[in-house]
């Protein structure tokens, strides 16, 4: 059954009126792709008429951006969570999630700003030091990705993190540790 545009903003508003969370996971967002009968510009459109009637829901903003995000608009996520950050300045995931796409935007100044903000309100949130791995990576700053890599294995690193630890270890040349860490 296809439900209308009118129909599926109706809905989104019940939800996010009753607390119903649609920015759990990303299979809720594909569940509101699916609704829009897989037109992402659709969903989008859908979640903008819903923040008409609720412009400083955290639950919206929080699916709008993660939409933006998978449909690399990474520009649009960053204005998102920028806003989210505002509303919640002391979530490490919000500051997580926009310097990762401010990253992925290619904004490495902010993205480190973010990212180095979400570590300060959780010393052991490791995808925000994964991120930074990444971004020093990427800006050829392989002894700065290495002091932060070295870190994020101190405090318990994940497969990310030893793969990460083997990418800086293999661009320094040091083989053997990059055998290691892979």
């Amino acid at each position: 059954m296809l439900l209308s545009k009118k129909r599926i903003v109706a809905l989104f508003v019940f939800c996010v009126n009753a607390h119903v969370s649609f920015s759990q996971n990303a299979d809720s967002l594909m569940h509101m792709l699916d609704l829009s009968n897989g037109r992402p510009e659709l969903a989008l459109d859908i979640i903008n008429q819903a923040l008409i009637d609720n412009p400083n829901s955290e639950e919206l903003l929080s699916v709008r951006a993660e939409a933006h995000e998978l449909l690399k608009y990474y520009d649009k996520a960053v204005q998102d969570y920028q806003r989210l950050t505002l509303l919640q300045p002391t979530d490490e995931n919000l500051w997580y999630l926009l310097g990762r796409n401010q990253f992925l935007n290619g904004d490495f100044d902010d993205a480190l700003k973010s990212l180095n903000r979400s570590t300060r309100l959780n010393s052991r949130f490791l995808p925000a030091f994964n991120t930074k791995t990444e971004v020093f990576l990427a800006l050829g700053r392989y002894d700065a990705a290495m002091r932060v890599s070295d870190s994020t294995l101190n405090i318990g690193g994940t497969a990310r993190s030893y793969f990460l630890q083997g990418e800086v270890n293999s661009r320094l040349g040091a083989w053997q540790r990059a055998q290691w860490a892979y």
